[in-house]
């Protein structure tokens, strides 16, 4: 302590603001402890010193640390307040000449050796916290890159010289040290290059030190990070909108008992309950949405989940959500105060949210849009309905900071586009009695029930027994489906070059074309096959003997291959897409789950047994 008091001594000046164990080090140790758990603690999101009592709250800090810290921050705020008063302009420098040692230390109420003490005192304890949270990286001399390809090494050997011109030598040696790290998971991966450059992208984005802090000393996110961008770009962009996820990688996953419907709606219940308005309320559900997706993405490109499991989760988190935004949106249309208590009384009011597509066939895939249309019991409650469901609509697609939650697709509602928004149960019954058209019966076949009252959820169901699938001429069903079919093609035939995986010959819609037009004429003798699901559907058809065996391996193959395809082509475009090109094969085949060496092949091979199954299914050849 008398070595560091006389060092103090004789140096002749101190910046408090940027200076070792000055004010800058206090905020920049903060800061990181906020970047890392404010993501799990919102509490931790305030802009202000405090922040520290809600750190020992969470556990993140011992109360003795935080307050050394925080009396250190105020010692330094008040000596800078001094300092500036003083000189009357903006200084950070505290000048150790004997005269203005004895100046500022009256002052500040304090002889002069009671301040050179607190001085010595308050630099070591902040320098000690900073330092063993960020351990000092001295290691001189550039990065080795000769085990890259040339191009490669070219790129981050450019990148690394103008980050290292850019910034301070100690951020720059941060972020070399992060490149050692990447290094090591490039070798003798596939696809590095392209992870590479996302890589570089990503880093360049951070802004704040603290980030480059955390990722320079823990190897294990890079690693992660790396791996993932290996596989898709996705989690690139992902992480440069919200960095704060970084910290999770690090985390344990969730297990499969966490992730049920009860779990994550408890979970954002307890979110929702600390938001104050509206504003608020959508800014912790995107955020959950984001927090799980992501997990979900990790889960699948990590661990390579099954495809079935990736759409069956992301299915899952929609209902979540789309509970909690009904029962917002009743609040806010009948001016209640209190939306976490009628989150909890949704199913009271008389109106039931029908999930249709694959929202409805829990087969949701990245990017999809949800489709859904809107029943209630009771003609007199058309205008309250309607208030409620607008309101839904809009908190659904309104965008925040961090994204939106969800598109909503209504069109498949009663007499379709032209149709109203909301139907009574009872002009939905009479309407499908008489007015129904097949395409209107093939969307039905994927309703699912996501929330509302019981009994209209039991309406609904008899009325599909009744009259939707009840007495249906199989002839009529088969024309309409290949009339309809055929308009589909015509329309994909002016597509540019390339495969339309949704609509091309052989494809997704194909297949579920011949799922519908099986179940549409064999339900009313074995309702058992009504299931929202297309790979459910199939597995039923082939239980009751509708189809063979090999037709029904044949059809859940290419299903599961195409929805695989199409998944790949959202994670490397960031968005809904469907149209595959020969340009952006190579990079699709990473992240795709099924292996192959040759994708044409295999499209043309699938393409071919749907054909056969076309056939089979229609006309029994």
């Amino acid at each position: 302590d008398e070595l560091e008091k006389e060092g103090v001594e004789k140096e002749k000046e101190w910046n408090i603001k940027i200076g070792s164990g000055g004010i800058r080090e206090i905020e920049f140790f903060v800061q990181t402890l906020q970047i890392i758990y404010g993501g799990r603690f919102k509490s931790l999101r305030k802009k202000d010193i405090s922040v520290l009592n809600e750190m020992v709250k969470e556990e993140i800090l011992s109360k003795k640390t935080a307050e050394e810290l925080n009396s250190s921050y105020l010692f330094l705020r008040r000596l800078e307040n001094m300092l500036q008063w003083e000189e009357e302009i903006r200084v950070h420098s505290l000048s150790f000449e004997d005269k203005e040692i004895s100046l500022i230390s009256k002052k500040m109420r304090m002889d002069k050796k009671e301040f050179l003490d607190k001085i010595a005192s308050v630099r070591s304890n902040v320098s000690d916290l900073f330092d063993g949270l960020f351990k000092k990286f001295t290691r001189s001399g550039e990065i080795e890159t000769s085990n890259l390809p040339s191009k490669d090494a070219e790129i981050l050997e450019k990148f690394l010289r103008e980050f290292k011109e850019k910034n301070p030598p100690n951020i720059y040696q941060r972020v070399k040290k992060i490149f050692e790290y990447a290094l090591k998971e490039m070798r003798g991966r596939e696809g590095h290059s392209c992870a590479l450059n996302a890589f570089i992208d990503l880093i360049s984005s951070l802004k704040m030190p603290s980030y480059l802090y955390f990722l320079s000393e823990c190897p294990q996110a890079v690693q992660l990070i790396f791996d993932m961008l290996s596989k898709s770009p996705f989690i690139g962009s992902f992480l440069k909108k919200n960095p704060w996820f970084m910290e999770s990688l690090i985390q344990p996953a969730f297990s499969e008992e966490e992730f049920t419907e009860n779990f994550l709606r408890e979970e954002l219940q307890n979110r929702i309950e600390k938001a104050a308005d509206l504003e608020e309320f959508l800014e912790v559900m995107v955020r959950f949405k984001n927090e799980w997706t992501f997990e979900i993405l990790r889960e699948d490109l990590l661990k390579g989940i099954r495809l079935q499991e990736v759409f069956l989760k992301l299915s899952i988190l929609a209902d979540v959500l789309m509970r909690c935004c009904m029962g917002i949106s009743r609040a806010i249309s009948e001016k209640e105060k209190n939306f976490v208590q009628s989150i909890k009384e949704i199913e009271e009011i008389p109106l039931l949210l029908v999930g249709m597509g694959k929202y409805g066939g829990m087969e949701l895939n990245y990017y999809s849009d949800v489709d859904m249309i809107f029943l209630y019991e009771g003609e007199s409650l058309h205008e309250r309905v309607l208030k409620i469901v607008q309101k839904f609509i809009s908190i659904l697609s309104t965008p925040t900071g961090e994204g939106y939650l969800y598109k909503v697709d209504t069109r498949l509602r009663p007499s379709g586009e032209g149709g109203p928004l909301v139907s009574s149960i009872s002009t939905f019954e009479e309407y499908h009695k008489t007015s129904s058209r097949t395409w209107e019966k093939q969307a039905l076949l994927k309703a699912r029930v996501i929330l509302g009252n019981n009994n209209l959820s039991e309406h609904l169901k008899f009325i599909f027994k009744n009259y939707i699938f009840k007495k249906l001429n199989r002839e009529k069903i088969k024309q309409d489906i290949l009339e309809m079919r055929k308009k589909m093609h015509i329309r994909e035939s002016g597509l540019k070059k390339g495969y339309n995986i949704k609509l091309m010959d052989g494809g997704i819609v194909d297949i579920e074309f011949i799922v519908q037009f099986l179940q549409l004429t064999h339900c009313e003798e074995t309702p058992e096959i009504f299931t929202p699901s297309t790979i459910s559907a199939i597995e039923k058809l082939k239980n009751y003997g509708i189809i063979e065996d090999e037709m029904a391996h044949n059809l859940i193959s290419a299903y599961i291959f195409f929805r695989d395809i199409e998944r790949a082509l959202r994670l490397y475009y960031q968005r809904e897409e469907d149209m595959l090109n020969e340009d952006v094969i190579d990079s699709i085949l990473p992240i795709m789950k099924r292996k192959v060496e040759n994708l044409n092949k295999e499209i043309e091979n699938n393409r071919n047994i749907i054909r056969r199954c076309y056939r089979k299914g229609y006309y029994g050849e």
